[in-house]
């Protein structure tokens, strides 16, 4: 969620396309304001585009040409937010760089030996990277590697005319069966995750130790670490977070998606105001699939709000209903807290069309409201959410003699 995506073949790329060449063509007195059109064109920031000129500090032509090659397989990324260098020179090597996750190294084709390319990554991956957590997404995707001959072997022995049978027995909309065997596909795809520990779990006290963890932690919390906050953030929304953003184009509201709206009211003088409002949805997910046969569009929700305090929320974290979130059209983590006026209720929606295709616009106490997706939070996650929420109309009033 972090890049746009763009074909190839997509007139977007043509116009990208464009613009580079505009800056590799140009006459030298030019190439600054093709440079800025550049940059005006995407909302590049200043040091973006230093960042690129790096790529060969010694010919800024090489450096876009570089830049546009390296954008120009069948999908290229690069990032959408100011605050993301997506290229990034070494800090000690001229010939190093980092395109996303990816290191690319510049030798000489003949002066290298196997084992010298070996050792220069390695030390590169040594010096720039969170080592242990690099290593274990690593370990992750090879294991991945490993066992994807034997993914789905399973399938092999399925009767086919029983599948079939359950296919045709099942009454649903075709989306309805599709989404059902994503959630088969998705088991057989993580089962071999469970048959054998990555190594790296193995050593992770022993390399905790070895980097002189307690310090680094103490460190860590100290007040004067600006970054405490934000890295706990960070962390905290991959962990509650599904990284399905870039959902199809047809695609339904589900259990655990996340919203933004703005709502009007009025303030304590009568006045117009308008809110920040963030949305969950906490509809099963059967009621999504077929919302307008079994609650005629009538979607539950919790409604939240953004936690300006990041101190009072890592203190929190535990007992409260909290998510955290990219904020709408930033980069910032952001904390939603689903408690409002002390109690996580649910609330009733009518969305009348829930396609992604189209806006989401709900009713909101009688007045549409435009949602604005978000992300999705994990199920478990979002369960417990809607746990408290429904809950909520059971609560019992009782009365006793107070002093």
């Amino acid at each position: 969620d972090d890049y746009w995506t763009i074909e190839t073949t997509d007139l977007a790329w043509e116009e990208f396309d464009t613009s580079i060449n505009n800056i590799l063509n140009a006459k030298t007195e030019d190439i600054d304001n093709e440079i800025e059109s550049l940059r005006n064109l995407y909302d590049l920031t200043p040091e973006i585009i230093e960042s690129i000129k790096s790529i060969n500090s010694l010919n800024i032509f090489s450096s876009f040409a570089k830049f546009k090659t390296a954008l120009s397989k069948n999908v290229s990324d690069f990032s959408n937010h100011s605050e993301i260098n997506f290229f990034k020179k070494s800090s000690d090597d001229d010939n190093t760089f980092y395109i996303g996750h990816t290191i690319v190294k510049i030798f000489k084709k003949d002066t290298v030996s196997g084992d010298q390319l070996y050792d220069s990554f390695l030390v590169s991956f040594l010096k720039e990277k969170n080592i242990f957590l690099s290593l274990m997404g690593l370990e992750m995707r090879n294991r991945f590697r490993e066992n994807s001959a034997f993914i789905g072997k399973d399938f092999d022995d399925l009767s086919e005319d029983a599948f079939f049978y359950h296919k045709n027995n099942n009454g649903e909309h075709p989306y309805i069966f599709f989404d059902f065997l994503r959630e088969i596909l998705k088991d057989q795809v993580a089962t071999f995750m469970y048959e054998k520990n990555l190594s790296l779990f193995d050593v992770l006290e022993e390399y905790f130790n070895s980097i002189d963890g307690n310090k680094k932690l103490a460190d860590f919390q100290a007040g004067s670490n600006l970054n405490f906050k934000k890295d706990v953030f960070k962390l905290n929304y991959f962990y509650n977070r599904v990284n399905i953003n870039n959902r199809l184009v047809n695609d339904f509201l589900r259990f655990g998606d996340v919203f933004y709206g703005r709502i009007s009211t009025v303030d304590r003088d009568n006045i117009p105001i308008f809110l920040d409002r963030y949305f969950i949805c906490i509809t099963p997910h059967c009621d999504c699939l077929r919302s307008k046969e079994k609650i005629k569009n009538q979607f539950w929700f919790v409604e939240g709000k953004k936690e300006e305090s990041q101190e009072s929320v890592l203190k929190k974290t535990d007992g409260k209903f909290i998510s955290f979130i990219k904020e709408q059209n930033s980069n910032e983590i952001i904390a939603v807290n689903w408690i409002l006026k002390e109690f996580c209720q649910p609330i009733a929606l009518l969305v009348e069309n829930n396609r992604f295709t189209n806006k989401l616009i709900a009713n909101y106490y009688g007045s549409n409201i435009e949602l604005f997706f978000l992300n999705s939070i994990k199920e478990n996650y979002a369960q417990r959410i809607a746990n408290e929420a429904f809950g909520y109309p059971m609560r019992v009033g009782i009365d006793f003699v107070k002093k």
